[in-house]
């Protein structure tokens, strides 16, 4: 897979807007939508849960559904919506299905995610105290 082009954005002086001097490619832009596919698997807590759940080792449908306190087939779904996004396999056990995590890299993106989160968090906080500092008589 060809890395993707870094994106050169000029302004436009005289109109004011910015112009992007690349294209992406048919075969790029494949790429960006299947990642977002499996960011949009992924797009839900009870989805990302069960990921977290499954870095522990194998669970089965009914694990799932007495921890979440949803139905079967919702359970079931959610985890559809992962196996297709090649994020977890699922094997038969007589009348079981065990689901496994097929990529545990996926854990170190979501360490990824909570450093952006705690950033986020702090770059508010020191937003909140400067503003604060700044103009007391607003804040009451």
């Amino acid at each position: 897979m060809p890395a993707p082009q870094r994106l050169a954005i000029l302004p436009n002086m005289k109109t004011n807007e910015t112009k992007c001097r690349c294209r992406l490619s048919e075969a790029q832009k494949r790429v960006y939508r299947a990642r977002a596919e499996v960011l949009k698997a992924l797009a839900h807590p009870a989805r990302l849960w069960m990921t977290e759940q499954l870095e522990e080792g194998e669970r089965c449908v009914y694990e799932f559904v007495e921890a979440l306190g949803v139905d079967f087939s919702t359970v079931s779904k959610h985890l559809t919506v992962l196996r297709r996004a090649g994020i977890v396999d699922s094997r038969k056990e007589g009348k079981q299905v065990i689901y496994s995590l097929k990529t545990p890299c996926l854990l170190k993106f979501m360490q990824c995610v909570e450093a952006v989160l705690e950033s986020d968090a702090r770059d508010r906080a020191r937003c909140v105290t400067g503003c604060l500092r700044k103009n007391p008589a607003d804040s009451v």
